[in-house]
C-alpha cells in the first residue's frame, strides 16, 4: 500500500485520514532530519490440511516469530505445539552474530495474538516488514483475529483493507 501510494521510509509526510484511512499525504521536502525508525520484521506459521493451503475458517496461527530492532521474539500457540519451547540462541549464517531469541509460549490462538499485539503497542514499530505480508500474513492475522473478536485496528491500529 505504502509503495503504491508513494510513501517512502526515511521521509517525512503531512497525512490527512477519513477515519482510520490515508486520504492524502504531502511529503514534507523541506524537512530532512532523519527519523529514529524501529522495525519489525515477522513471519507466521500456521496449521493447514495435507496439500491444501491455509484456510482462515478452521485453521489456527500456531507460531509468530520476529525481530525488533535486533532482538528476536516467538510465540507459540501450546494448543497446536506439543510442548513449551525454551529461549534459544540463533544466527541464520555463521557470519552474524548470534542472537537469542525470547519465548512466550500461549495456552491458545488467542493468547498468542494478544501478546503479539501488545508487544506491537509495546514497541511502537514504525516499519513492518514480512515476506507477502499483504497477501498472506496480516489478512490472516486479521482474520483469525475477527474469529476471536479482536478488532486488529483497535488492537494496534493497522488493518487489511485490500
Amino acid at each position: 500500500m505504502q509503495i503504491d501510494s508513494e510513501l517512502r521510509v526515511a521521509h517525512w509526510y503531512e497525512l490527512q485520514l477519513e477515519g482510520p484511512l490515508l486520504k492524502r499525504h504531502t511529503h514534507l521536502k523541506e524537512k530532512l532530519d532523519k527519523a529514529a525508525l524501529r522495525v519489525l520484521a515477522f513471519d507466521i506459521e500456521t496449521t493447514k490440511q495435507p496439500l491444501k493451503f491455509p484456510d482462515v475458517k478452521y485453521d489456527q496461527v500456531m507460531m509468530i516469530s520476529y525481530i525488533v530492532d535486533g532482538s528476536g521474539f516467538l510465540i507459540t500457540n501450546r494448543q497446536i505445539v506439543g510442548q513449551d519451547v525454551s529461549d534459544f540462541e540463533y544466527a541464520p549464517r555463521e557470519d552474524y552474530d548470534v542472537g537469542t531469541f525470547t519465548v512466550f509460549n500461549e495456552p491458545d490462538e488467542l493468547n498468542l495474538l494478544k501478546r503479539f499485539f501488545k508487544h506491537i503497542r509495546e514497541t511502537k514499530p514504525t516499519v513492518f516488514t514480512t515476506f507477502n505480508g499483504d497477501h498472506f500474513d496480516w489478512p490472516f492475522i486479521q482474520a483469525r483475529a475477527e474469529h476471536h473478536k479482536l478488532k486488529m485496528e483497535e488492537e494496534i491500529g493497522i488493518f487489511n483493507n485490500d
